[in-house]
């Protein structure tokens, strides 16, 4: 059946905020069997969704936003109207009920809601109002000043924030500041007037690089700070084309790094500076390792790390990603490549983010190689396959009598050796070989995990992340455990042989892998 008409069948009324529905995005039917209306006279706010994640009473930090959706009744004589902070603006829909139109929101307070009407006037169908508050200080807002972000007890973080209006605004409770946290409205445990300024506390949610505001909301005005930024996310990502003769010759890992980092790029967590690569000839244990070190002294514990291979993955008694060495007598070093043990020993550095109360995350390690369920000690039944297959080439070193099912999966754990702040996406289990695709130009866990995240192949142009296909329920954020969903279906959709493998002890919290504000 048709998505448009699917959706009108049961009454359904969505909209989205800066980008409109397109039926061949894979991810539309997940939001529209979120967005069902229980009764279609009667449309619940919730099916109203805001690129930037906003619900009732939240925050968006953009006031040009471009809207688009479908409507319920969509009849002939039916008259939509979307009613914005006192203002009727007339919504012309087709004949499937889509629409789209432009909106400029107020700074401070907005009001929202949609309405349709019969060729009587008499009311057929409306959302609740929606209130939320706009970014930008509105006429007569207090001015709004974050004075100091005290992280010495991090996760607990402490502001010291300055409210003025001709002077000190007094008597503000932790209701009325919106404290924004990577996207997120933080849960203030303590909020304290000084007399001349204002201490607000909080525990943090995440590790890495953020953008940090502090919204006031006075009656109908609505003060915003300048942002705060706290935290450094790193990354080191590295890949191997072409190994010593004896190893074969891949296609796409230098392509896999390339593509990691334009997505990294485009979220507020990275900075170009702080993301390194090694790729090639470059891209050795002992390179690696020396890197791991140098970014975990530099580390502090708001920090985060993210970690990527893509290569050629090796197994023989042992689990390694084979790094580049140059053996002038041709042969498999496996001393040369890095072991998981090895790795854990470098990631070791990087300091626990965590107290007694935590569960976050501040290492991030992505391997796009074969085995590499290894490393996480995560293993399916069956044999290893028999790369007869015309369309890619396997990253794996054939050929070995030691590398068996058996053998390979008395893996160390490396999240066992690192530590609890630690999380593996493999593209593997430990006796799966992992894709290596011409055609799609990328391994096949590196192609669907940066789409997901929303890196468009044919022109490597990224896609607003509320509309990232990985992004189920649509805000300004994507979790580890939204981003291994994503690709792990779509991975052995395409390869029922290859199963991407997560490690992360604490699912139930939303660690980043990607945001924006």
């Amino acid at each position: 059946m048709d998505i448009k008409k699917f959706a009108i069948l049961l009454g359904l009324c969505c909209i989205i905020l800066n980008g409109c529905f397109d039926d061949s995005d894979d991810n539309n039917a997940a939001i529209l069997a979120a967005l069902i209306a229980s009764n279609p006279a009667q449309i619940s706010q919730s099916n109203i969704i805001f690129s930037s994640g906003i619900t009732h009473g939240g925050i968006t930090a953009e006031s040009s936003q471009s809207v688009c959706g479908m409507l319920p009744l969509p009849q002939e004589g039916y008259r939509a109207l979307l009613r914005l902070n006192g203002q009727n603006v007339d919504i012309n829909y087709d004949s499937d009920g889509i629409f789209t139109l432009n909106l400029t929101l107020t700074p401070g307070l907005n009001r929202f809601k949609i309405e349709m009407l019969d060729d009587s006037g008499n009311l057929k169908a409306t959302t609740d109002e929606l209130t939320f508050m706009c970014a930008g200080n509105s006429a007569g807002a207090p001015t709004v000043t974050i004075d100091n972000a005290d992280l010495s007890a991090f996760p607990l973080v402490s502001l010291t924030v300055s409210v003025n209006d001709g002077g000190h605004v007094a008597g503000l409770t932790a209701a009325d500041f919106f404290v924004v946290n990577a996207g997120q409205r933080m849960n203030l445990s303590a909020c304290t007037d000084n007399g001349s300024d204002y201490t607000l506390e909080y525990t943090d949610i995440t590790c890495g690089g953020r953008d940090l505001y502090v919204f006031v909301v006075n009656g109908s005005e609505c003060g915003k700070s300048a942002a705060q930024a706290y935290g450094t996310s790193y990354a080191l990502l590295t890949g191997i084309n072409t190994y010593p003769d004896n190893i074969p010759v891949l296609a796409n890992c230098i392509n896999d790094v390339n593509d990691m980092k334009t997505i990294l790029q485009a979220s507020s967590m990275y900075d170009i500076v702080n993301i390194y690569e090694r790729k090639e000839t470059a891209a050795t244990k002992a390179a690696i390792i020396s890197k791991i070190a140098e970014i975990a002294a530099a580390m502090n514990k708001y920090d985060s790390l993210l970690f990527f291979f893509s290569g050629h993955g090796y197994a023989d008694g042992g689990e390694y990603i084979c790094t580049y060495y140059d053996d002038p007598a041709d042969q498999i070093v496996p001393s040369e490549f890095l072991s998981s043990a090895e790795l854990a020993t470098a990631l070791q550095g990087v300091p626990d983010p965590n107290n007694a109360n935590s569960s976050l995350i501040n290492i991030l390690v992505l391997l796009d190689a074969c085995y590499s369920g290894n490393f996480i000690d995560m293993q399916l039944s069956g044999a290893l396959l028999d790369p007869g297959v015309t369309d890619c080439r396997l990253k794996c070193i054939p050929n070995n009598s030691a590398c068996t099912a058996e053998n390979i999966s008395f893996a160390k754990d490396l999240k066992a050796t690192t530590g609890s702040h630690l999380t593996v996406m493999s593209a593997s289990a430990s006796n799966e070989e992992s894709w290596d695709v011409s055609s799609l130009g990328n391994g096949v866990f590196t192609y669907y995990l940066t789409k997901g995240l929303g890196l468009d192949h044919d022109d490597l142009s990224t896609t607003p992340l509320p509309l990232c296909m990985a992004n189920t329920d649509n805000n300004s954020r994507i979790g580890i455990e939204e981003a291994h969903t994503y690709t792990a279906a779509r991975v052995s959709a395409r390869y029922s042989t290859q199963h991407p493998q997560l490690r992360d002890d604490y699912p139930d919290a939303e660690n980043l892998i990607y945001y924006t504000w």
